[in-house]
């Protein structure tokens, strides 16, 4: 029997494009006498209604700590880098930046199955760098919804699950996002699990019925994604879950910062390429 692994992450998490940011820089720890940058981008594949999206526009937010000695809170926005983004088959464009350190793509890069993106900054003369490879996009076969009475765990409502089979060739790697009419959700009262992560270990080739624990009501227009990842954005989640736990069970692990892919001295951050397929309905008794 092929197993799976289900790794619910609470999370520190503020909002960035999607109504999400992956790190909050209040949360690390940062050395003193320098400054930090922190560097967030994402390539996405999207698909709806059997429309894809590959052209974007994609974005970046790019900002940077206050030195400790400096005296003063807050992370501001850098201005002046140059962003390029460029993919391994020889596509490349400098991002335009918009305001406040957000850069956003032109669409002469797009977001296509099974390559490999780069995403280039350089401030000041310093280069931070860092890769992602775009897996193949798994789709939901089915996303039902049924009534729940009130538990002791989850209040009266109705509730998602989301049904997908993984080919042998996409990903092993997802996330189950869900939103209620438009905004990112998760239950009211919110739960403690806001990252749904599935890690398929062992085996090539499975159907999925994945349980969404956040409540919805009739006139909902709800909205499940589904996220193919590849490994590193996943272990990237899987360091947010060590910090999300640090401090709260004597069995977490030793807390420290969320580890980036990005190269380069004092850089954090994470930059991600992904196939997104996502499906909406309206909520009926």
């Amino acid at each position: 029997m092929k197993r799976f692994k289900i790794i619910l992450i609470p999370v520190f998490l503020l909002a960035v494009f999607s109504c999400e940011k992956v790190i909050d820089p209040s949360k690390v720890d940062l050395p003193p006498h320098e400054e930090i940058i922190f560097i967030e981008g994402e390539v996405v594949r999207k698909k709806q209604n059997n429309v894809i999206d590959a052209t974007g526009p994609f974005y970046v937010t790019i900002r940077k700590s206050k030195a400790y000695l400096d005296h003063t809170e807050g992370f501001t926005g850098v201005l002046d880098a140059v962003v390029t983004l460029r993919d391994d088959a020889g596509n490349s464009e400098v991002l335009t930046h918009l305001n406040h350190g957000m850069y956003q793509s032109g669409g002469q890069v797009e977001a296509i199955e099974n390559r490999t993106y780069t995403l280039e900054v350089v401030i000041n003369g310093s280069v931070y760098s860092a890769s992602s490879f775009l897996s193949p996009m798994s789709e939901f076969t089915a996303t039902p919804y049924v009534y729940e009475e009130e538990t002791g765990f989850f209040p009266a409502g109705y509730f998602f699950f989301s049904q997908w089979r993984r080919e042998a060739d996409a990903s092993s790697f997802f996330r189950v996002r869900a939103f209620k009419n438009d905004k990112i959700w998760y239950g009211d009262p919110e739960v403690a699990f806001k990252y749904l992560l599935v890690d398929d270990s062992y085996g090539l080739s499975e159907n999925l019925n994945f349980f969404i624990p956040y409540n919805y009501e009739p006139g909902d227009t709800a909205m499940m994604e589904l996220m193919s990842l590849d490994e590193a954005t996943y272990v990237y989640f899987q360091s947010i879950d060590q910090q999300g736990q640090a401090g709260t069970s004597p069995l977490a692990p030793v807390p420290g910062n969320v580890r980036t892919n990005f190269d380069g001295k004092n850089v954090m951050g994470h930059f991600s390429a992904y196939a997104s397929h996502r499906i909406q309905t309206v909520v009926t008794e």
